[in-house]
């Protein structure tokens, strides 16, 4: 009987809806890209809105010991089991991970360069 209730129990657990789980549900996928290096980066779960299976969240990420460079990005989370799991948006570039190429932005035009930014020599 004991057995049976155990096995009740753990099918009914849930992720936890904390901004601590979130977090870590975004550094272990930062973690698994090829083109980041998570251990430098820092991570904050800005916000947070749970929906039953799904979660939406607001990270800044930005090198370690400047919390003020980050960037805000967007993620969408669904919950596995105990844990959150970064859902892949439709239609995004795999990651290096995925057997894709690393994520790259293409050079910005001359025209498109804030005023004063020093030139950037095109890729070969």
């Amino acid at each position: 009987m004991a057995l049976a209730a155990g096995s009740f129990l753990s099918s009914c657990a849930k992720a936890p809806q904390t901004k601590e789980s979130v977090k870590q549900a975004i550094v272990d996928y930062l973690a698994k890209r090829d083109d980041m290096i998570a251990a430098s980066m820092d991570v904050e779960v800005v916000s947070v809105n749970f929906h039953d299976k799904e979660a939406e969240a607001v990270a800044s990420i930005g090198p370690k010991g400047a919390p003020a460079s980050g960037i805000k990005i967007s993620y969408t989370l669904e919950a596995e089991g105990t844990k959150w799991v970064v859902k892949k948006k439709p239609g995004a570039a795999p990651a290096a991970t995925d057997g894709g190429a690393p994520h790259s932005a293409p050079a910005p035009d001359a025209g498109s360069l804030p005023s004063g930014h020093p030139p950037i020599p095109a890729k070969p």
